[in-house]
């Protein structure tokens, strides 16, 4: 009988290694971009979900996959080996089951993933025309909800039918739209216009766009982006704060004459800054109201402030020549290290353990906050002005100042990974939050932003006057600009490889710049 028993088992157990067959149908195509980033988002969740969802699901399929194998009761007369045979074969295709439906499951959703993020997508884009253009014989056309703001698309139309082609055109284009990982939205095409219109797409130079301009009373002296994007706060000469609305440009608060701040920073957290100033104090605020929550002093005017990766520590640099860590929540000092001469800019590393910093002594260092120790030192012959931290990989030191150059060193060693010549003085850079751009302004009265890999120039801004601060938003795609003719600037940050078409229904909409010359189709 146990070698019989052996034998039965035997074979249970290579009938439920066979591979199980099942899984559900594919869903019908998305009709509108809308239900496809619904979906998009239902798909994602589901996916980390999928074994709580074979736990719901699994006992109604076992009985249409294993109608052989009852798990009910089958009365006295079943004996107790029967049972015990019929109870294990019953766990061993539970478990089998279980199995089966996740890879199922998880394959499902990839299939269905890979689908919508290739559906074309057809629907409705509004669209309207600006104003007609005589010299040219055109009628710009403008997408969605707004102005075009990287490429150009223009309807040749004589000035005789002018009037009749405004009268018949059309509040809507069929479109092609198709929907990324991210939820964005690309449009391929649109139909074309009626015959005998020539219709002309370009793409505009690289460049940035300015969304809003503020105005200080006096120089504005520094700026800082609250980290979910929503505001920014600016500093200026005549001893005011201002934080902005990012979005329109309007005013949140203002405080008049409370300080001249030289450096900004916002908690990780965005509900606190720092400011340090000419009056050697460092404060701590409310980021909603401006309300001051502690105050500690330094030797001298405080050039510079950061706060550590993980909100716990404030750096400043001060006139003194100290490079000071502070408490963020009491204010106390906790670090002093004397660097032997004014140190203009402070800059955590992203892991937080390192700052580097650097001033009049011509020199940049990086420190070891834990050991109190210096891992690097690099002397550069002018003063620096400006010190930022970032990279892709969080490797790069950025630096700059008096010289005639904007270095990027390596964390790891201070080797230099790439410089680019600048066009005089140096007073500010930044990098984008995920490390992929750097920004830079100063003497030559514009901004330049750079690919951060490479040191590659992607655009230039003229402002007119020296910049003095600058800060990019939380996505990366706006910058904050503070200069010397009372003015703060936002501007929107070309994104390379795509096009801003317009701001519709469903949030931003963008154009490859390959498919710009085939728009119409």
């Amino acid at each position: 009988m146990p070698g019989k028993t052996l034998v039965s088992i035997f074979i249970v157990a290579a009938v439920l290694l066979f591979p199980v067959h099942g899984g559900a149908e594919g869903l019908p195509p998305a009709s509108t971009v809308e239900e496809a980033r619904d979906r998009l988002r239902f798909l994602a969740e589901q996916a980390g979900r999928v074994d709580a969802w074979v736990d719901e699901h699994w006992e109604g399929e076992f009985e249409v996959r294993y109608p052989f194998l009852s798990r009910a009761p089958r009365g006295p007369k079943e004996s107790e080996q029967a049972f015990r045979i019929r109870e294990m074969r019953a766990r061993m295709a539970v478990s089998e089951l279980k199995a089966a439906m996740r890879g199922e499951r998880r394959d499902w959703l990839e299939r269905e993933r890979r689908a919508l993020l290739a559906q074309e997508i057809r629907e409705s884009l509004p669209v309207r025309l600006g104003p007609y253009d005589a010299e040219r014989g055109e009628y710009p056309l403008l997408l969605g909800f707004g102005w075009p703001a990287g490429v150009s698309i223009r309807h040749r139309v004589r000035e005789s039918e002018k009037n009749a082609f405004g009268q018949r055109f059309p509040g809507t284009f069929p479109a092609i739209f198709r929907v990324n990982e991210k939820g964005e939205v690309s449009l391929l095409s649109l139909k074309r216009v009626e015959a005998g219109v020539e219709t002309v797409v370009s793409i505009l130079p690289s460049a940035p766009r300015l969304i809003w301009q503020g105005s200080h009373d006096s120089w504005v002296t520094a700026v800082a982006f609250r980290p979910d994007g929503s505001q920014i706060l600016s500093a200026g000469s005549e001893g005011a704060l201002i934080a902005w609305d990012a979005a329109t440009g309007h005013r949140v608060f203002h405080l008049e004459d409370v300080e001249m701040a030289l450096s900004i920073a916002y908690s990780p957290d965005g509900s606190a800054l720092a400011t340090g100033g000419t009056d050697s104090f460092l404060r701590v605020r409310d980021a909603d109201t401006g309300k001051e929550i502690w105050r500690a002093a330094a030797a001298g005017m405080i050039f510079s402030v950061a706060y550590s990766p993980d909100g716990r520590y404030i750096a400043s640099g001060d006139d003194g020549g100290g490079l000071r860590i502070w408490n963020a929540q009491s204010g106390k000092e906790i670090l002093r290290v004397d660097l032997g001469s004014s140190v203009r800019s402070v800059a955590f590393t992203p892991g937080g353990r390192t700052i580097a910093a650097g001033g009049e002594g011509n020199f940049i260092v990086l420190w070891d906050m834990a050991t109190g120790r210096q891992v690097w030192r690099k002397e550069l012959g002018w003063t620096v002005l400006s010190v930022s931290v970032g990279g892709t990989a969080g490797g790069l030191v950025a630096v700059a100042g008096g010289g005639d150059r904007i270095l990027l060193l390596k964390e790891a060693d201070g080797s230099e990974s790439w410089s680019v010549k600048a066009d005089g003085e140096v007073r500010a850079l930044g990098f984008d939050p995920v490390g992929r751009l750097v920004g830079s302004g100063g003497a030559g009265y514009a901004v330049r932003v750079f690919l951060a890999e490479n040191g590659e120039l992607l655009w230039t801004a003229s402002v007119g006057s020296p910049v003095r601060s600058l800060a990019f938003g939380s996505a990366g795609i706006k910058l904050a600009v503070g200069s010397s003719d009372f003015a703060v600037r936002l501007f929107e940050v070309d994104e390379g490889d795509r096009v801003t078409a317009a701001f519709w229904r469903y949030g931003r909409l963008y154009i490859d710049r390959d498919r710009v010359p085939g728009l119409f189709r």
